[in-house]
């Protein structure tokens, strides 16, 4: 199975990274970019968050009748245009970090009837994101790191508690969390 090809530009950590936390690899080395892009793949799909620059991407979004809309990405960074069934709006506020909309009078109800045009995401990774996935690309990468015990007989793995609660795993699970956004509630 083949990963699909995704511009080394576009990693959410760097090759030169990685390769120094390994003793015989490079920064061009194929399984040292095979692991940044599975890695970076993973986490953009556990978060739904694309995490890095996207200008003026169009999404559509169905109206709840709330007054809080969020987006599936931040931090925002420009709204270009907002329309509600067709007609452009301004009466909106922007919580850029947490990428939600706000309207006093509330995101009429309705599928699909809410077109967005915005930018957004990190000018560089965050160094959280970084290092998690550094962390996990390095497990993957040595799949003996972070193994507590191994048993012949039936082939059984253990893996250490300190990688899965505070190591790579932890991590891992904490940055996604923190990198998630939620339904149509407010994070800011």
């Amino acid at each position: 199975m083949t990963t699909p090809a995704m511009p080394t530009t576009d990693l959410l950590a760097g090759p030169a990274d990685l390769a120094a936390r390994l003793e015989d690899r490079t920064a061009s080395d194929p399984i040292v970019l095979d692991a940044l892009r599975r890695l970076s793949a993973r986490f953009r799909g556990a978060t739904g968050n694309h995490i890095t620059t996207v200008t003026d991407e169009t999404i559509e979004l169905s109206g709840t009748g709330s007054t809080a809309l969020q987006l599936f990405a931040a931090p925002v960074t420009a709204i270009t245009e907002i329309t509600i069934n067709g007609e452009p709006i301004t009466d909106y506020q922007v919580g850029k970090k947490a990428g939600i909309l706000r309207r006093a009078g509330g995101w009429p109800d309705g599928l699909d009837n809410i077109s967005i045009t915005y930018s957004h995401g990190h000018t560089e990774v965050p160094a959280d994101i970084q290092d998690a996935v550094l962390e996990m690309a390095e497990a993957f990468c040595n799949m003996s790191a972070g193994i507590d015990s191994v048993t012949t007989g039936d082939e059984s793995i253990k893996m250490a508690a300190s990688l899965i609660n505070g190591g790579s795993l932890g991590t891992w699970a904490d940055m996604v969390t923190k990198y998630t956004l939620g339904g149509n509630s407010d994070r800011s």
